[in-house]
């Protein structure tokens, strides 16, 4: 079984090439692969309650850990009442850190 961390910093609510990530790590996960999926810049839009839930819950369900980097959620008045349940706030350094030592998050 592989391991993956993808990164997410677009809307996936833009268009189909922002969806693609998404996609992406479903497709993975299907395959019974280990997925990180790590939100940042406007990719933490789709952490948002709401709207967000149609494209992170079936990942969440699927086995993907979805982070989201707290800067970008604190820029775009995203608090940790309003984020999608089981989405982790984690600095990007930490995201940093694992693929400068080829770990899995």
């Amino acid at each position: 079984m592989a391991g993956y961390v993808l990164i997410a910093a677009n809307d996936p609510g833009d268009g189909p090439e922002q969806q693609a990530v998404f996609e992406l790590a479903s497709t993975l996960a299907e395959a019974r692969d280990k997925v990180s999926l790590f939100l940042t810049e406007n990719g933490v839009h789709a952490a948002r309650a709401g709207d967000g839930e149609r494209w992170l819950v079936p990942l969440l369900s699927a086995g993907v850990t979805v982070f989201a980097d707290p800067g970008a959620l604190a820029q775009r008045g995203i608090s940790s009442e309003g984020m999608v349940s089981g989405v982790v706030p984690a600095p990007i350094e930490l995201l940093m850190d694992r693929l400068e030592t080829g770990s899995s998050l």
